[in-house]
């Protein structure tokens, strides 16, 4: 048995596992032409700014030339046909007869049945491992869901692009395919423990490479802080006003103390950020003219002459030691440039709630309808997605609750025409359309308590379906959190796929597999990388 155990170790220092170093992809600064394709008028202006703004800040590998994000609200179960006949419809030439063709990337998600999917022409595939069975695949797809799952598509499509693109990420799991399948070869178990120290040895081997990544990252948290924060700084005055000025249900003790502390926060980053750019600034080379030559006041001192080929090499070793001290600053203050730009981006969404309730306060007849809108469709999500609540056969308390979904959604159609009607009574004008104070404050009364209500349904529900869950319960989206909508803290509302997500309720149909589509779309013959995950 030793004997085969030192065998099979010398079989692996003979054939060793790559080094992640040696199998990470080669990012160079390329531009991919980009789109986002939404059918169905899913994702609003702001959205496709944002999802396209952010996608141009990564750094994309030189294979992918054409990026697509894609969202649908009606989809085939197996999403592959969507996209090929969408692709077929609009940009055949993303297609190579049963291929997408070299250099797409498409990034996505459907939403009935719902999937998450992520295509590819076979040389980004392969450069990117996207192709049926890799485990980065399956990590991508798995990346798409949660923000999905709370409201946030472009969110959602955008870390699926983060994680499809990620060097390290694509680096490991090419490296733990490897090791994996070295360790089938042999079959020795033994050999077990020569894996896992090769594979120490490879990760020790990119650690530069992983830290260059993390500078990268970190200069990125600085442009958002940046180009951001000024902006965001000349506005808050005027948000400051608004909160001053809101008075209803809405804007209730919650909402002021969550503006209170993002704002504090946002304040706590200004004095920082000269401090950041001055870092950032430190770790370019300083001094480089081309010839390598020292500042006069940096020569050397001695006491006998120094030549001027020692007194340059002096120099630039002075100089790379002195970035190298700089570059670690950086390095290391990087967590608080990634804090920093998360306030920075929390200011912006907190401004946004407050204009969106302040805009429901005010009576803008679009804010309110949308309002409604998005709360009628949630409540159609739970009786369409609930487990057992929409089931003849299901418990009595399953089946009042369903009764109580139906008495809400009638009552938020009703509340939605009398908005409506008084639209209409109150005839078009140039500012936002407008009701009377009276109809304001009934309004807004009628919104919260129909919020309240369904939130109840909601909690007795999940009473009913997890009576003994020890799951931590998931919270009402703040301010300054994706997910929010006004109303939400001032009842205590969760919204119903947070919910679901954290008692991990299976609608019927319900599927957890990733890449089970495996990129084959047997109907048309069609067969392209990646693949797609129900969810």
């Amino acid at each position: 048995m030793l004997g085969a155990g030192i065998a099979a170790g010398g079989a692996f220092f003979k054939n060793p596992v790559p080094a992640a170093s040696e199998i990470s992809v080669d990012f160079a600064q390329t531009a991919p032409t980009a789109r986002g394709d939404d059918p169905d008028g899913l994702l609003d202006a702001g959205d496709q700014d944002r999802l396209l703004g952010e996608a141009a800040r990564l750094e994309m590998p030189e294979v992918v030339h054409e990026l697509r994000f894609m969202v649908f609200e009606q989809n085939e179960y197996e999403v592959i046909g969507t996209v090929v006949d969408h692709l077929r419809g609009g940009e055949p030439g993303l297609i190579d007869g049963d291929r997408f063709a070299y250099g797409v990337l498409i990034v996505g998600v459907g939403l009935s049945p719902r999937q998450s999917f992520v295509f590819a022409g076979d040389d980004v595939a392969d450069r990117l491992g996207l192709n049926a069975g890799d485990a980065h695949l399956d990590a991508a797809l798995e990346a798409i869901k949660p923000d999905v799952r709370a409201g946030d598509l472009t969110g959602g499509l955008l870390a699926g692009l983060r994680e499809v693109v990620d060097p390290d990420a694509i680096a490991q799991a090419r490296h733990d395919a490897a090791a994996e399948e070295r360790l089938r070869a042999t079959g020795v178990s033994g050999a077990v423990g020569l894996v896992l120290a090769g594979g120490s040895v490879g990760l020790i081997g990119t650690r530069r490479h992983i830290r260059g990544r993390r500078l990268t990252r970190a200069r990125a948290e600085l442009d958002v802080i940046t180009d951001e924060y000024a902006p965001l700084a000349e506005r808050l005055d005027r948000v400051d006003a608004q909160v001053g000025a809101l008075a209803s249900a809405l804007a209730d003790e919650t909402m002021h103390r969550q503006w209170a502390e993002v704002r504090d926060r946002f304040h706590d980053v200004g004095p920082e950020i000269d401090r950041f750019v001055g870092l950032e600034a430190a770790t370019h080379p300083d001094g480089e003219d081309g010839r390598g030559e020292a500042p006069a006041d940096e020569a050397p001192h001695a006491i006998v002459p120094v030549s001027p080929r020692a007194r340059k090499k002096a120099s630039r070793a002075e100089r790379r030691r002195r970035q190298a001290a700089d570059e670690q600053a950086f390095h290391d203050a990087r967590g608080e440039i990634a804090q920093a730009a998360r306030t920075v981006r929390d200011l912006g969404r907190a401004a946004e709630s407050i204009g969106r309730i302040d805009l429901m306060e005010r009576g803008d007849t679009t804010t309110r309808l949308e309002e409604l809108d998005d709360l009628r469709d949630s409540v159609v999500a739970v009786q369409l997605a609930a487990p057992n609540a929409t089931h003849d056969s299901a418990p009595e308390e399953e089946t009042a609750v369903h009764r109580e979904l139906v008495g809400i959604r009638k009552r938020t159609a009703r509340l939605r025409g009398t908005v409506t009607r008084q639209a209409d009574a109150q005839g078009p004008a140039d500012a936002p359309s407008q009701v009377s104070v009276e109809l304001d404050s009934a309004f807004l009364r009628a919104y919260v308590a129909l919020l309240g209500d369904y939130r109840a349904a909601l909690d007795r529900l999940r009473e009913a379906e997890s009576p003994r869950s020890k799951a931590t319960p998931p919270h009402s989206p703040a301010l300054f959190e994706k997910g929010y909508r006004p109303g939400y803290p001032a009842v205590g509302f969760v919204p119903f796929e947070a919910m679901k997500k954290a008692y991990s309720w299976r609608a019927p149909g319900d599927s957890t597999n990733t890449g089970e589509s495996g990129g084959s779309f047997s109907d048309s013959g069609f067969s392209g990388a990646g693949g797609s995950s129900h969810f």
